[in-house]
């Protein structure tokens, strides 16, 4: 944040659209001198949970983008039709509330995503005056995957395995897109260059030792809670639906500044799930903060 302030300058009209996990913090819980950022700006994410993209696709075998992206081009499309039928100009908040209507309506991975909007004013200008840029040019062709094949596959299948067995959250998570897709197709029998293979068995077995860790830390804490490897951790809904969605809020910041998530084979990789579990787990068997 501090490089994005250096970088605008006063006075600039800036506008930032950002679909990366916990970018709501920016807006909500900001971190130079607790000022706000004065720019207006659309953040897909809470400031505890990631962003959501639509289901993987078969046919392309990929995700299709964001869901709040395309909440933001429906809404573009729509209220340029609409301006063209009033004289007045659109505002701000009415563009805002509209993705936000639109996400909610998409499902109930919609209904789950954490929306957060900042204006410098309420004068919203016309997508038209923006700048047009071209796509830049890309290759549909990729390296031919080598042949693995060997304990390295075999390895990484009992893996996966294990992995999607222990519930890692959603799919369609930011932080899980790739990675699943990945193991996927491994599973259903896709080779890949070694490095590629290698890079997959320590993501994989860095997030299974992550998860072996939470558990090790609940037992130690003495928390009557079912094991990590049981249960789904949607936090975001979690937190919505609970009568005191601060003390989720507090319990995760405070496991995160104090980095009370041990990392299992000496790196550190972003996987939420073991956080989001301790926080659940210390929020529902506790009464208060000052237990917690």
């Amino acid at each position: 944040m501090k490089d994005l302030r250096h970088v605008l300058q006063p006075m600039s009209f800036t506008t930032i659209f950002t679909t990366s996990c916990y970018s709501g913090v920016w807006l909500v819980r900001p971190d130079i001198n607790q000022q706000q950022l004065n720019t207006t700006a659309i953040a897909a994410a809470g400031e505890d949970n990631e962003s959501s993209s639509w289901a993987v696709s078969g046919s392309a075998g990929r995700a299709s983008r964001s869901l709040a992206a395309s909440a933001v081009l429906r809404c573009l499309i729509d209220a340029e039709d609409e301006t063209q039928e009033r004289t007045e100009h659109p505002t701000y908040i009415e563009f805002s509330k509209s993705v936000y209507d639109c996400v909610k309506e998409m499902g109930a991975l919609g209904n789950s995503q954490q929306i957060y909007f900042s204006a410098e004013n309420d004068e919203w200008e016309r997508v038209t005056s923006l700048a047009s840029v071209p796509p830049s040019p890309s290759s549909t062709s990729g390296p031919e995957p080598a042949k693995t094949g060997g304990r390295r596959l075999k390895r990484l299948k009992y893996l996966a395995e294990e992995y999607f067995a222990a519930k890692p959250s959603l799919n369609e998570a930011a932080p899980n897109i790739s990675l699943h897709n990945y193991l996927r197709s491994v599973l259903n029998g896709a080779t890949y260059p070694k490095e590629e293979v290698d890079s997959l068995t320590e993501t994989t077995a860095y997030r299974l030792g992550a998860m072996y860790e939470a558990d090790y830390l609940r037992e130690q804490i003495g928390l009557k809670f079912p094991s990590i490897f049981g249960i789904e951790t949607p936090l975001a809904q979690i937190e919505n639906q609970s009568r005191n969605p601060r003390l989720y809020k507090q319990t995760w910041t405070l496991l995160l500044e104090r980095e009370f998530c041990t990392t299992p084979i000496g790196i550190r990789l972003h996987f939420p799930k073991p956080t989001q579990y301790l926080t659940i787990a210390l929020v529902e068997s506790s009464t208060s903060w000052e237990t917690i």
